[in-house]
């Protein structure tokens, strides 16, 4: 089952697009749904919900929820189907789809129109999202709680690109910057955050951040404002290396832009040596003072009721592991 069956659905939630047909059109919505929706909502999810898209049935707030996910589809798929629609695939090989009457866009256009297209997906996606935990939060969503994509979000302590970019503001596009680093941000967690505050700790918070609402004491509370700007940093820190580069078959590649005089974007060249030098000490730096506050909350906070191996830890030991074991556990961390 699909979120779309026809153009003329399809076109209730576009600005408007009356000439593309949905033979032409299907396959990327059907991409653009596996590729952004499902790996989000889990299929099984999003077959109860299309399933319950009737107004006798859904409730308000899944009514909400099909909405968003459909303008979200709208556009990634809008987005996927734009690298197609200027060639014509025939027997007679590959042609440009234009003519004098209706000739082609410009490339900095059709640029410009899949970066707005990306941009709003994203956008409703991340608003799908919040609808989702107002769902789970009113034990309307068991199948989605119960699926491996709830897992995936609940395994992160920063749950959304909107928070990602509240810490890190000059991200242009947080969900979109968000998703990509998704699996750097959970090395940070599992290996960097895990053992610097203890799995007594760790897995107190991941437990407390599974539960519907969320569980977190006002003590967890207070060490999760620090360590959400520590893991933000040290994620940009370990990530940008993977986002200058691309690798496919070709080997690996430093990514950069082509001039072109109509395109703003392209304009724009690759970040030198010295420049993501000083970029990645600032997030370095950045985070370790940041691990160093959650150590010295720990410190403060911990007592027999409050994280009590912790506390035994610290009476035996008498000191304060601060700075040395922040330090410790960054070295060796250096891209360049």
């Amino acid at each position: 089952m699909n979120l779309f069956t026809s153009i003329a659905g399809f076109n209730l939630f576009s600005d408007g697009n009356p000439q593309i047909k949905w033979s032409a059109i299907a396959p990327s919505v059907e991409h653009a749904e596996d590729k952004y929706i499902i790996p989000i909502t889990g299929q099984a999810y999003l077959d109860l919900l299309i399933v319950r898209d009737k107004p006798e049935i859904a409730t308000p707030q899944e009514a909400i929820l099909i909405g968003l996910l459909r303008k979200a589809l709208v556009s990634f798929a809008l987005y996927e189907y734009s690298y197609i629609t200027a060639v014509q695939i025939s027997d007679k090989g590959n042609r440009r789809g234009d003519s004098l009457e209706e000739p082609t866009a410009y490339k900095y256009q059709v640029d410009e129109l899949r970066k707005t297209l990306l941009d709003r997906g994203y956008l409703q996606l991340e608003k799908a999202i919040e609808a989702l935990e107002v769902l789970a939060a009113a034990n309307q969503a068991p199948l989605w709680v119960e699926s491996p994509q709830y897992a995936a979000e609940k395994a992160l302590l920063i749950p959304s690109g909107n928070q990602f970019a509240q810490i890190i503001s000059q991200v242009r596009y947080p969900r979109r910057m968000f998703l990509m680093l998704r699996s750097t941000m959970l090395n940070v967690q599992e290996l960097t955050i895990r053992p610097l505050i203890t799995n007594e700790i760790y897995n107190e918070l991941l437990a407390h951040n599974r539960t519907i609402p969320t569980t977190f004491t006002n003590d967890e509370k207070g060490l999760l404002l620090t360590l959400k700007n520590a893991i933000a940093n040290l994620t940009m820190y370990k990530g940008i290396p993977t986002l200058i580069a691309q690798m496919d078959e070709h080997g690996l590649h430093v990514l950069s832009n082509n001039a072109d005089a109509n395109n703003t974007t392209s304009k724009r060249t690759a970040a030198s040596d010295t420049q993501l030098n000083i970029l990645l000490k600032h997030y370095e730096s950045t985070a370790e003072a940041w691990l160093a506050n959650s150590i010295n909350y720990i410190n403060a906070k911990a007592s027999i009721s409050v994280w009590p191996l912790w506390y035994a830890n610290l009476q035996a030991s008498k000191t304060t592991p601060v700075s040395n074991d922040v330090n410790e556990t960054l070295s060796g961390c250096a891209f360049f």
